[in-house]
């Protein structure tokens, strides 16, 4: 993952269904072009690979209001959403159905208003 690239030329590259060409359209949201796509999905690559090495004992300290959301078809497993979930005092979890990493584009009004709920409190 720390060495992926993208080929503006590549079909494979582009495919929306498959990554990196998934990311595309999340990027293009606040991008008027893929001029530095490349560098952004490098840039993410690094982060995937290295980070966040939070601990059970890291997440323990957090106090404030914490809402942890995933999907149900996400990548990152249920088991351990659930417990970072738990390893955080104050939280609250939300697990979307049919969700996936995407979640915001797929299901933006479902998620709008459980984030509303949730700062409403």
């Amino acid at each position: 993952m720390k060495n992926i690239t993208w080929d503006a030329k590549s079909t494979t590259d582009n495919d929306r269904s498959q990554f990196p060409g998934m990311a595309i359209e999340s990027y293009l949201l606040g991008h008027k072009d893929l001029s530095n796509f490349e560098r952004y999905i490098q840039e993410m690559a690094r982060m995937w690979s290295s980070s966040p090495n939070l601990t059970v004992k890291d997440l323990n300290q957090i106090k404030v209001a914490t809402l942890v959301i995933v999907g149900d078809h996400h990548d990152v497993s249920l088991s351990h959403t659930i417990e970072m979930h738990q390893a955080l005092t104050n939280s609250q979890l939300f697990v979307v159905p049919g969700g996936t990493h995407f979640v915001h584009q797929e299901k933006p009004e479902l998620l709008h208003k459980v984030m509303h709920d949730f700062l409403m409190e």
